[in-house]
């Protein structure tokens, strides 16, 4: 539905053209002013501010359209004092996030970068226990607001350096 709303299959073969998939590349970030995207990064569990989104890319792999970007660090960040932990995802978990490679490390040799998995099976319950406590008998389009619930679904990247002497 997406290539079809989008035009990036202009010949109809079932397969977008990668000219149509450039053109297209960041329009799927083009979030409204305010909106802080589906990436966070804290240093100690403080959130870092991040620029929006650059470097777009797009291309169609397996039957998937495969879309990335970079979010740059609004400011330099000392990594050598503290943790920075990131994560990918939706607080609201309407859309499910994966990351399927831990990413790497450049530049430095005194840093580790470790994945922490989710507990799928304790999100799931936890997300269960929380609409269970949704009033069934109110009216169903109502807007039901639910804490934070995508970081219980949410793999964590947690970085550590070592002080350079």
């Amino acid at each position: 539905m997406l290539i079809e709303e989008n035009g990036l299959d202009a010949d109809g073969d079932g397969t977008p053209e990668q000219a149509a998939l450039d053109t297209f590349a960041g329009h799927d970030v083009d979030w409204a002013a305010g909106f802080p995207g589906d990436f966070t990064v804290e240093l100690d569990g403080v959130a870092v501010d991040l620029e929006r989104p650059v470097r777009h890319r797009a291309r169609f792999e397996d039957g998937r359209l495969v879309t990335s970007h970079v979010r740059p660090l609004a400011e330099s960040l000392d990594v050598s004092t503290g943790t920075v932990t990131a994560r990918a995802y939706d607080p609201t978990y309407f859309v499910a996030y994966d990351v399927p490679e831990t990413p790497g490390i450049s530049g430095r040799g005194d840093c580790s970068l470790v994945r922490e998995e989710a507990d799928r099976e304790a999100a799931e319950e936890e997300y269960g226990e929380q609409l269970a406590e949704v009033d069934a008998s109110s009216d169903p389009f109502e807007v039901v607001e639910l804490p934070d619930i995508g970081v219980l679904f949410a793999d964590s990247f947690v970085l550590t350096c070592t002080a350079s002497s």
